[in-house]
């Protein structure tokens, strides 16, 4: 109602006060599936991103972009991916769609992105992670309203940071990074997740005597391909998946019943060029098995990444 506060009340006509400015932190996970966490129906342990999804709201009818950056685009500015530029990914345009409006293959300035509009508002913007929305220096996010930015451009590279150049170059995807603007080397050896989590803390840390509210945003590039993670992550889930995905599917769409999370009448769609389980060899399930571990360390260890975060931001 008009002059009164949230929980007080009702204020002089004319009356003015300073409402809240919360500190907001977008974390985004990239080609994650739907059920992977515990709290969505999977087995894999995220218990850090449980606790945010228990204590707060799960969506159910949450809807993507078939692809990366024409999602990303959506969710920084708000708008539809044409409207902002990506019609489609960069790497898979037409040659019908090349120079045509909504297909320009980057956040193109019709759009104003989020950390724009924040940091416009009096916000410290903040972002560590994949961009994949620009790569020239006046497309990047360090252009487009953050502040504070650590950013993979490209949509993939080596999550160990290894042999960059020469893995990508074949698909002329060799991964560029940029520290507030300026392109730099990835430090070899150091987990993708991890790492953009240490700067993204850094950014945090060095905000404290900053009294601006910050938007935060954390792009992690797992558990986009290649499929790549620590190999104490990875014995964790050794076995795990020897029983194969028609099993697995099973066993997730039970849980997600029981959740309330989809009807309990619901039936899985047909599979759609998949072999069955058990017209494998077995070395092809052993293979496959082998892939659905080192994914599922991926999911955790950028889970125990988010668990770095929120203690940071409980401890500060």
């Amino acid at each position: 109602a008009e002059g009164r506060t949230a929980s007080g009340p009702p204020r002089a006509a004319g009356a003015t006060f300073a409402p809240h400015r919360p500190n907001f932190l977008l974390i985004v996970a990239d080609d994650l599936g739907w059920s992977d966490l515990e709290s969505f129906g999977g087995e894999i342990a995220t218990p850090n991103l449980d606790a945010i999804a228990t204590a707060g709201v799960r969506f159910t009818g949450f809807h993507t972009a078939p692809t990366c950056s024409p999602t990303r685009s959506m969710l920084i500015s708000g708008d539809d991916n044409h409207q902002a530029g990506l019609g489609s990914m960069a790497e898979t345009l037409q040659p019908e769609q090349i120079g045509q409006p909504g297909y320009e293959g980057y956040l193109n300035v019709r759009v104003a992105s989020i950390a724009e509009l924040l940091h416009q508002g009096g916000y410290r913007t903040l972002m560590s992670g994949k961009w994949h929305l620009g790569l020239t220096p006046d497309r990047g996010p360090a252009a487009r309203g953050f502040e504070r930015s650590y950013a993979l451009l490209q949509g993939l590279g080596n999550h160990f940071g290894a042999d960059q150049n020469k893995a990508w170059k074949a698909i002329h995807a060799s991964p560029t990074y940029r520290d507030n603007g300026k392109v730099v080397t990835y430090p070899k050896g150091r987990f993708s997740a991890d790492y953009f989590t240490d700067r993204l803390i850094g950014f945090l840390q060095e905000g404290l005597k900053d009294k601006r509210p910050f938007f935060a945003y954390l792009p992690y590039s797992t558990p986009h391909w290649p499929l790549q993670a620590p190999p104490e992550v990875i014995a964790k889930y050794k076995g795990r998946y020897d029983a194969g995905y028609e099993a697995l599917r099973a066993a997730r769409l039970k849980r997600q019943k029981e959740l309330g999370l989809v009807p309990a009448d619901l039936d899985p769609h047909d599979w759609a060029d998949v072999k069955p389980w058990n017209s494998l060899s077995a070395q092809e399930k052993a293979v496959e098995a082998r892939k659905m571990e080192v994914y599922a360390a991926m999911v955790d260890r950028m889970d125990q990444n988010v668990g770095r975060v929120v203690e940071t931001l409980k401890r500060l």
